[in-house]
């Protein structure tokens, strides 16, 4: 694409455009122009257009001057301000306005960035989706239970080395849940385990993988009812800071607060 004052030349296209407009050249003015910046400013010679332009047909000097004419009107046409383009009688053609030429856009060039763009984002956003999506999975109802079955925290990382903060966090979750108020029982092992089921919610919890960070999924059950009566998911560092530890006594002494 030419960039000359303020036109734009499209010479594969053969259109010349303004801010507002365009006009569509035939193809001999469309050569005539390009011979013309591509000169750079230069001295256009009459036997160098008609070797240009008239190269697979014999013409006379005349149709130079009037395919000139031609291109001038057709500038004019959208920048009536300017002189474009200089005649130096008997000697050729000279273009007055510098002109750039800039690369022709690759439109599968900006597919691909396009492309890109969107795989880049949605590497970002899709964990970031699913990070918030287990973050504000809250539950935070508060359960008016006198009694609470808690069964062993689950290691379900896949790595035995969490085995101990397995016990650490258990031993965090009977204590934020223990006062006068509520009468924890520790279950020796998961309740689908035991020979016979406790009678009263239980509640569960497993420690899960999540990339970096593990993910702490608590839930509370209740004899006969399929789904369960209370869900919270909590994201930890690995391992587990202070304040960690410290939201998840509070997240469990709200929802088993007594009223």
């Amino acid at each position: 694409m030419w960039h000359f004052g303020d036109l734009r030349f499209d010479p594969v296209r053969r259109i010349l455009y303004s801010a507002h407009t365009s006009a569509h050249l035939p193809p001999r003015e469309a050569d005539l122009l390009e011979a013309l910046l591509e000169a750079g400013g230069k001295v256009v010679s009459k036997e160098q257009l008609l070797q240009r332009v008239w190269a697979d047909c014999a013409v006379e000097e005349g149709n130079i001057t009037q395919q000139v004419s031609l291109l001038r009107r057709a500038l004019h046409s959208l920048d009536s301000e300017a002189a474009y383009i200089e005649t130096l009688p008997k000697i050729g053609y000279r273009f007055l306005i510098p002109a750039q030429l800039h690369p022709a856009p690759d439109p599968l060039a900006r597919r691909r960035r396009i492309l890109l763009i969107f795989a880049i984002l949605a590497a970002f956003l899709v964990p970031l989706l699913a990070y918030l999506a287990g973050v504000w999975r809250r539950d935070t109802r508060r359960l008016p239970v006198s009694s609470l079955h808690v069964a062993p925290v689950r290691n379900l990382t896949g790595d035995p080395a969490h085995d101990p903060l397995c016990l650490e966090l258990q031993q965090v979750i009977g204590s934020a849940l223990g006062h006068e108020m509520l009468r924890v029982v520790q279950l020796p092992a998961p309740p689908e385990t035991l020979p016979v089921l406790p009678q009263g919610p239980v509640l569960q919890a497993a420690l899960h993988p999540n990339g970096g960070r593990l993910r702490l999924h608590l839930q509370a059950h209740s004899t006969g009812q399929p789904r369960p009566i209370w869900d919270y998911a909590l994201y930890l560092s690995a391992p587990p800071t202070t304040a960690d530890l410290q939201n998840l006594r509070a997240i469990l002494r709200e929802a088993f607060r007594p009223d």
